[in-house]
């Protein structure tokens, strides 16, 4: 099955236009399968039908695998099962027979404001320049709700600090405009500035970059976030996206309507944004029991 799995991931990129993430996902998800059908003599995909897909699910549910989990692998196995009957190499798609697992709402995590306030404390003035490139990190992750892989692939055009306006580059390719606040931009600037002193007139165009000018990896903002926090004294597990989450929630607690939070977050559907909604709730009754007296 080896070689109609590399031909579905193709297929995504190239005709789908999904991101690098899913169709990585969607890989690793078909090749637990493929292992599943060779493990059980299972003659490859034409020999697999509804059982098949089901007790495969089944064994991944015994052995761990969260709801989302069997959620995402269930839809690789319906994808590529519905590519092949578009080349005409099965009949039907046994996979849409199978039900998809019930998802319970899991609400996101923001970080409180205050412990926001504590993560972005400016660094000294003789600071190394990393430092610098950091805290501007975290103040645009904040201002901004960018999801960790847009912000690290931000670059320097990408930016009006002027008007105070980046341009990024969300799923599927889709363009947004995103307004971000006067600290952010100063922080930029910045690191912009202690980037030139140390580096000379020829800075990278990639907004934030690693030694020699690379690109970061997404690990390397998990590494910066969790860093930050730790430095704060938060204890609660705090993570890139934790920052988008905070940026929804926060707005919407301070009264943003949620049709311009969904703009910038560059959701497509407004129920997907409507969850900040219950978290707004949530985040207001944990600050009521934790300042009211008689909370």
């Amino acid at each position: 099955m080896k070689e109609e799995i590399s031909a579905f991931l193709s297929f995504l990129r190239a005709e789908r236009g999904l991101s690098d993430n899913t169709v990585l996902s969607y890989g690793r998800d078909l090749r637990y399968f493929d292992q599943y059908l060779e493990k059980n003599g299972i003659n490859g995909f034409k020999a697999a039908g509804r059982k098949e897909i089901s007790d495969f699910l089944r064994l991944q549910a015994a052995g761990g695998a969260k709801v989302s989990s069997l959620s995402r692998r269930l839809s690789a196995i319906r994808c590529f099962f519905s590519f092949l009957s578009s080349e005409n190499l099965v009949e039907d798609n046994p996979a849409k027979k199978v039900p998809l697992p019930k998802l319970g709402t899991r609400l996101p995590r923001a970080i409180a404001e205050s412990d926001v306030g504590r993560m972005l404390a400016e660094p000294a003035e003789d600071a190394p320049v990393t430092a610098w490139r950091d805290y501007a990190m975290i103040e645009t992750f904040y201002a901004s709700g960018l999801r960790a892989s847009e912000l690290i692939a931000l670059d320097v055009d990408d930016l009006n600090l002027e008007v105070g306006f980046l341009r990024c580059r969300g799923k599927g390719g889709k363009e947004r405009v995103v307004p971000i606040g006067r600290r952010a931009c100063a922080a930029i600037c910045k690191y912009r500035r202690k980037l030139l002193e140390e580096r000379g007139g020829n800075p990278p165009s990639r907004l934030f970059a690693g030694r020699e000018a690379k690109p970061l990896r997404r690990e390397t903002a998990w590494r910066i976030v969790k860093k930050a926090a730790a430095r704060a004294g938060i204890r609660t597990n705090v993570y890139p996206h934790s920052f988008r989450h905070s940026f929804a929630t926060h707005l919407l607690a301070h009264g943003a309507d949620l049709r311009s939070v969904q703009e910038m977050l560059g959701h497509e559907n407004i129920a997907t944004t409507q969850i900040y909604t219950h978290v707004g709730a949530e985040f207001l009754r944990d600050v009521h029991r934790k300042f009211h007296p008689r909370a």
